[in-house]
């Protein structure tokens, strides 16, 4: 049995023994045996991804409701909007934008569709996490020459990787955005290394793919990049005519939504830029910066990576680890330079797990000649297993230091509804209660209570207020710190639009909140623990 799952472990690359252009061989058919191991092990592998995904499926960060807000708002034909009339791009994501409003727009067939729209976009995302799995194996089969169930051990890793998982449980975009990078590093690769007559039917595939790769998130043109200079460094610095068709297409893809986006937004950099990036924007130390510490010492293998994939590439096989060691380098440089995310080994790391993986189970290829060939093979498999259940432990120990608790999905199943999920279900319910439409909401948490309630919203933090997002003041990781001392700008910008309610918190969190809140707020609700609602006290839109 053993000797079956690492067939393909000691075999030779595909594509260093290939020349240009040359024909991939055609997968044979796995005699009876084989077959029925290859079927037990593609089970374990999706029961190890479901069963891992479930330990994360509560995660639900705040961002995404802003995403929704805006693809909302879109689809209810009001335009690109955060507030109606405000031309904000408070969003880093357009993509998932266009992709949350369709959804929220088929769920509205069927009544509120705002309860259901995070439910929704979390089921799509383990559907977008299964089809990362198979573009993984198929690179791993078809790329770098594996067996059919050798070419599961990447894919185990994946489904062991807590940033991975993370992501794909949450409803961030980041789950879609991965699954379109690992095609693209499938597909460009088969694209380069296809026989010439099929080159123009993979191109046709590739244009749609890319296009939307580069329209999903802030970041992708960096990441394209990548792709871009790997496809030349493949033809060794000569493009075909339908390299020239895919470049041109995506140029204009490209240039049309960024002609677009200045000519609805006004401006080339969108907020989350200036609230979160701007104010720490430099390049850090390689180890210095603790997003990526944290991401080395909870999930990686430290710099020991980096300098296997060198030792990889450069020594064994260079066509087959170019494409994942050039998304690995890029989102690295990347990192550094805005010296990452709040969450620590989440977002930006996680785009790049597929190629990690695919490169850690790269290093088994390498020669130890002094090891008989069954042995090996037996360390091989030990080592993939091993990785996989550290993998899975440090994500677990990382999703406790968020804090959240594991499996907490899983356990309150008997008693599940999908409002459930949203984290302020109490507050937003009170203020669809208790709040005019018409009135206006200051908010710390500027997501899903906007989101649900459809209320005009000053967010505090200034990634959809682009006065705020420019502001002087105290900056932590997220981006404006409100501390609600009058004599701060932001303060006093948000008291001079005199919003009818503030609500506060959960980052200032008071034990016993005050009965009047700025001079002129009162206290008018604590609908759940760490949020308080002020009215203002001469506003006639709270009841």
């Amino acid at each position: 049995m053993y000797g079956a799952m690492c067939q393909g472990f000691g075999r030779e690359n595909a594509l260093s023994s290939l020349p240009a252009n040359a024909t991939m061989p055609a997968m044979k058919p796995l005699a009876k045996e084989g077959r029925w191991l290859w079927v037990a092990a593609c089970a374990a592998v999706v029961l190890l991804y479901l069963g891992h995904l479930s330990a994360y499926f509560d995660f639900t960060a705040d961002d995404p409701g802003i995403t929704f807000r805006y693809g909302a708002n879109l689809f209810d034909g009001r335009g690109l909007v955060y507030n109606p009339g405000e031309h904000i791009e408070g969003y880093s994501n357009f993509g998932h934008v266009v992709l949350s409003g369709l959804i929220y727009k088929c769920l509205s067939l069927f009544g509120d569709a705002r309860w259901g729209v995070l439910f929704a976009v979390k089921l799509l995302n383990v559907g977008f996490g299964l089809a990362t799995g198979y573009f993984i194996y198929r690179y791993a089969v078809d790329i770098a020459g594996r067996g059919r169930v050798a070419g599961l051990a990447p894919v185990l890793l994946a489904a062991a990787n807590g940033a991975l998982l993370i992501n794909i449980a949450s409803p961030l975009e980041t789950a879609a955005y991965i699954m379109l990078l690992t095609a693209m590093m499938w597909g460009l690769a088969c694209y380069v290394t296809g026989p010439p007559e099929r080159s123009a039917r993979r191109a046709v595939m590739l244009a749609p793919l890319g296009s939307a790769i580069l329209l999903w998130r802030i970041d992708s043109p960096m990441l394209f990049a990548a792709f871009v200079a790997a496809l030349v460094l493949l033809r060794r610095g000569r493009l075909q005519r339908s390299d020239w068709w895919l470049l041109g297409i995506w140029a204009v893809v490209f240039g049309a939504y960024t002609v677009f986006r200045f000519a609805w937004f006004g401006d080339l950099l969108n907020n989350p830029f200036y609230t979160k990036v701007r104010h720490r924007m430099g390049l850090a130390a390689p180890f210095g910066s603790p997003y990526v510490a944290g991401f080395f010492r909870l999930l990686g293998l430290h710099a020991l990576v980096f300098v296997a994939l060198a030792t990889i590439v450069v020594r064994r096989s260079p066509g087959v680890y170019i494409l994942p060691l050039a998304l690995v380098v890029t989102q690295w440089l990347y990192i550094l330079l805005v010296d990452g995310d709040w969450m620590a080994g989440y977002r930006f790391w996680a785009v790049v797990v597929p190629a990690l993986c695919l490169v850690l189970t790269g290093l088994l290829d390498l020669p130890v000649p002094w090891i008989a060939a069954r042995p090996w093979r037996l360390i091989k498999v030990g080592v993939v297993l091993v990785v996989a259940a550290v993998w899975c432990s440090r994500g677990l120990e990382l999703y406790r230091a968020v804090p959240q608790e594991p499996f907490r999905f899983v356990r309150r199943l008997g008693g599940f509804s999908p409002r459930n999920l949203y984290p302020y279900t109490a507050t937003a319910e009170w203020l669809n209660r208790h709040v005019s439409k018409d009135a206006t909401m200051a908010v710390e948490e500027a997501g899903y209570m906007p989101f649900l309630t459809g209320l005009a919203a000053i967010d505090t933090y200034g990634l959809c207020n682009r006065t705020l997002a420019r502001v002087d003041g105290h900056r932590n990781r997220l981006g404006l710190k409100v501390t609600w001392d009058p004599a701060e700008p932001g303060v006093r910008y948000i008291l001079s639009q005199k919003p009818d309610i503030i609500v506060v918190g959960p980052v200032i969190d008071w034990a016993n909140a005050p009965d009047r809140f700025l001079g002129v707020y009162r206290l008018a609700a604590s609908p759940q623990a760490g949020l308080n609602v002020f009215r203002r006290e001469d506003s006639t839109r709270v009841h």
